[in-house]
């Protein structure tokens, strides 16, 4: 028997087996020799310090799946993430953070739209002016286009509303003066009327008589 073929005695045919990698490298970690292909791509060294350095892609899988669940489990790692975000926001619109803290205290530390006060765990966006191609500017580039800071909500109601005054005038005034107000009231006079005079109370009077 072959390690890589065996031939039958009864005929001709010729047996394949999984052939085992002669040239491969081995996995520091695991310590098995493995395809180059189960390697994780390596231009910028040698093979020789990959062969030395290197975990094969099943193990480096493993510990990375193990190492991220202790990360997110840690409460540092949380509060740092959290902090990285919102620094890499406020930069992003060509701020730093000791200028968001005092737009923030410029506006008493709530929403410039409805007055509320951020949850504990967030932050107020960052409003800007919205152009086309702002996504490719550059950070000094957002700065002018900032205006100040509101809660995702207020922020979200301006994007829908496409940054447009009148709309928003149009729905104060709207809520101030709904259209329907007339015709509810007339409606809710005629069922009090029903409710003082229901029809069924005469008949029922007529034949007490």
């Amino acid at each position: 028997m072959e390690s890589a073929r065996e031939t039958s005695s009864s005929d001709s045919r010729v047996f394949h087996f999984m052939p085992k990698p002669t040239k491969g490298l081995k996995c520091p970690h695991c310590k098995e020799v493995r395809f180059k292909k189960d390697f994780p791509p390596k231009t910028s060294v040698s093979e020789s310090t990959q062969l030395a350095t290197e975990w094969c892609k099943p193990c480096k899988k493993e510990y990375q799946r193990t190492y991220a669940a202790k990360r997110r489990a840690d409460p540092r790692w949380k509060d740092s993430q959290k902090e990285s975000s919102r620094v890499n926001t406020i930069t992003k619109y060509g701020l730093i953070p000791a200028e968001y803290d005092e737009i923030s205290a410029i506006q008493g530390g709530v929403c410039a739209g409805c007055g509320r006060k951020p949850n504990p765990d967030r932050h107020l966006d960052i409003d800007h002016i919205h152009q086309s191609g702002e996504k490719k500017r550059r950070p000094y580039e957002r700065l002018p286009m900032v205006r100040g800071l509101l809660c995702h909500l207020c922020n979200r109601v301006l994007g829908i509303l496409h940054d447009n005054p009148q709309t928003l005038k149009n729905l104060a005034n709207y809520l101030e003066n709904p259209p329907a107000r007339p015709v509810v009231l007339k409606a809710l006079e005629t069922m009090a009327e029903y409710l003082r005079n229901p029809p069924a109370q005469q008949v029922l009077e007529v034949r007490k008589d």
